[in-house]
């Protein structure tokens, strides 16, 4: 058996090789994180950018997919879920937190 084929912790290859601190240094985003983030708050209007559109775009480019939607929450995007499944109001629908 090859190390390919192992657990890291058995002996096998490991997948990152970056230290715990390396891999959580911080800050995790990128000076193009924050300038996208300051354009979209210099902007003054948070929904309906076209950043989004090209945002949601992309993603469904990425996925394969004809269409993607963004939501401000994962909340949001499992309400939006449920809808698309034919969930009604008053339905309860339960998920793990």
């Amino acid at each position: 058996m090859g190390n390919k084929s192992k657990l890291a912790i058995f002996g096998g290859e490991k997948s990152v090789h970056s230290s715990f601190e390396e891999a959580f240094k911080w800050p995790l985003i990128t000076k193009e994180h924050e300038d996208a983030v300051l354009e979209v708050l210099r902007h003054g209007n948070v929904s309906g950018l076209d950043v989004t559109e090209k945002f949601e775009k992309l993603y469904a480019e990425k996925l394969g997919r004809k269409y993607a939607l963004a939501c401000n929450s994962g909340t949001a995007s499992i309400h939006c879920a449920l809808s698309v499944l034919g969930s009604e109001v008053a339905t309860r629908e339960f998920a793990p937190t």
